[in-house]
Formats: C-alpha cells, structure tokens, sequence
C-alpha cells in the first residue's frame, strides 16, 4: 500500500513538473516576441525620420532643380561665367587649361619688324592753327553749344557766390545781366543754336569776302572754326587772327560777337572798342558796342556811339540794322 501511494506521488510530481516546464518555455517564448517586435519598433521609429527627412531633401533637390533649369535658360553669359569661376574656386578643383586664342579667321601674320622707323603722322591742319586749304574741324551740334553756355553759367554762379560774400553791388550787378543773358540761351535751346549757327555761317562768309587773300595766317582756322559754330576755339582764332593782319577790325568785332553769345560783356565790349578804333565808320562795329553797353547799363557810352552811327550817310548799313539801332537810341534818351 505504501509502495503505491509512494508511486501515484512520483507521478503527480513529475506531472507538475512537466507542466511547470512547459509554462516556463511558454513564457520564455512569449519574452522573446516582446523584444523582438520591441526591437523592430525601436529600428523602425529611428528609421522613420531619417528616410522622411531624405525624402524632403530629395524633394527640396528636385524642386531647386527644376527652379534652376526654368531660370538657366535666362542666365545672361556673366552669370554663367561666374559660375563656372565659383566651382573652379570650390577645394580640390584642378583649374582648366584654357588654350591661348589663336589668329582669327583670315587674319594674316603680323608684320616683322624692318629696322626702320616708321614716319611720324602729319599733324592735322585743324590742331595746328596754320592757314591752309582743306582745314577741317569737328562740327558742333546743339549740345556742345548748350554744354559751354552750362559751364559758362556755374562758372558765373561760382563768381556771384564770391561776390556775395564780399557784399560787391557793383560786381553783382554784372554778374546778375550775365546770368540773365545765359539763362535765356540755355532755356531757348535748340533756337538759340540755330540762330547762332546761321550768324556764324554769314560771319565766315564776311572774313573770306574780305581777305584780299588766302594766305593769311590764320584765316583758314578762323574759318573753319566759325563753320564749325565752335563757340570756344572759334574766339581765339579770331582774336589771334585779329592781332597782326589785314582783318583785325572784322576779326576782332567778330571775336566780341563770340564773347557776347558765351554772356562774357566785358570782353566783348573790350573787342567792339578795338573794332571800332580801327574802323570807327563801320556801322556794325558801333552797333554792337551800343547795343551791348545799354544792356550794361553804361547809357552814356552808348549814346555816343549810337549818334556817331546817326552821323553816317544813310545808305550806310541794312535797314534793319538801322532799327536795331534806332531802339537803342531810344531807350537810352528815355534813360
């Protein structure tokens, strides 16, 4: 009986132990799942932002490329070219051997040289002020002309600035009829040049019609400067030209006519006076100075050479000059 009971415990123990075995193997199982699918959560959430974040680069890459090529078709050649600087400049770029240009397409070889010095260019009448046939020099045009009364008037600005400060009413008082003058040829522009174009043609005609010859020195560029309408360089010639010759009454009138238009009324007037000395009758010459020194303001001046014009016979001088004349007179009587 003992021998039975102890054999029925033997196998219940067993059992047990049997099953205690199996739950434990169980749990082990079921342990291992957890860590594996813990394991899968953990690598697939690390990999997760990573794979997103390369899928928005790829994205922003794709996006910036389609950008650049819509925008490449535009690039001007200087962009391009500095782009191509920027990458050769990147670390560890090999610069490109960029080969010297060649001859261009039906270019010959230079020539040798032969040992021989070449001549020398001539120098061109023009620049060189000597008389002669052919004499030419660049043609003004109505900006030139507008360019030089524009430096005229900011130098006489600069001058009534002085002026000013020294508190000179009789240096202001010019300078005011200057600027005036000035001011009205640069706010009637084009007309302004054309008038005085047209004057500087007739007055070119005058100096030839006068020469007794061509062979003046410095007719030729007096000339030309005056066909030109060169406001500047065509004042010196005549005054150059009116130093020593057979002109020197016309070309220094005609020298305070240049004077006059730049709004310069004391050099002007100082030309009319050495016209006038030389050929008192000539009723330009005394219309001129009248007509500028009334606008002067020197009225006594003026009527002295206003009635000595009055004096010449009357088929002296255009009708129209003696108008002109005869309205100087007047204002300066009222006066």
């Amino acid at each position: 009986m003992s021998g039975s009971s102890s054999m029925v415990i033997l196998i219940v123990a067993a059992a047990v132990a049997v099953v205690v075995l199996v739950v434990l193997f169980r749990l082990l199982r079921a342990g291992r799942g957890r860590e594996e699918e813990a394991g899968a959560a953990v690598t697939g959430g690390a990999a997760g932002p990573e794979a997103g974040a390369a899928a928005g680069v790829e994205e922003e890459v794709r996006e910036a490329g389609a950008e650049t090529g819509e925008a490449g078709e535009s690039l001007s050649p200087a962009a391009a070219a500095d782009g191509e600087a920027a990458a050769a400049a990147e670390p560890g770029a090999e610069p490109e051997e960029v080969p010297e240009p060649g001859p261009e397409p039906g270019a010959g070889a230079m020539p040798e040289a032969s040992g021989e010095p070449e001549p020398e260019a001539e120098p061109e009448a023009a620049a060189s002020g000597e008389a002669g046939a052919g004499t030419a020099v660049p043609a003004w045009e109505s900006g030139d002309y507008q360019a030089a009364l524009q430096r005229r008037k900011e130098h006489l600005q600069a001058e009534l600035a002085e002026v000013l400060a020294r508190r000179d009413s009789e240096g202001r008082s010019l300078l005011d009829i200057e600027l005036r003058a000035v001011t009205g040829r640069l706010v009637r522009g084009e007309q302004s040049f054309a008038e005085f174009r047209a004057w500087c043609s007739a007055a070119a005609d005058g100096l030839e019609e006068a020469a007794a010859s061509t062979d003046i020195p410095g007719l030729a560029r007096a000339v030309a400067l005056l066909r030109a309408a060169d406001l500047e360089a065509g004042e010196e010639a005549l005054v150059e030209l009116g130093r020593d010759s057979s002109l020197a009454a016309l070309a220094s009138h005609y020298a305070g006519r240049l004077a006059e238009e730049r709004a310069d009324f004391e050099p002007a007037l100082q030309r009319y006076q050495e016209a006038i000395g030389l050929e008192g009758d000539d009723p330009r010459f005394l219309r001129a100075a009248a007509g500028l020194a009334r606008e002067l303001g020197r009225f006594d001046e003026a009527r002295d050479w206003l009635e000595r014009f009055f004096e010449l016979p009357e088929d002296v001088g255009t009708s129209e000059l003696r108008a002109l004349a005869r309205h100087d007179l007047g204002v300066v009587y009222a006066r």
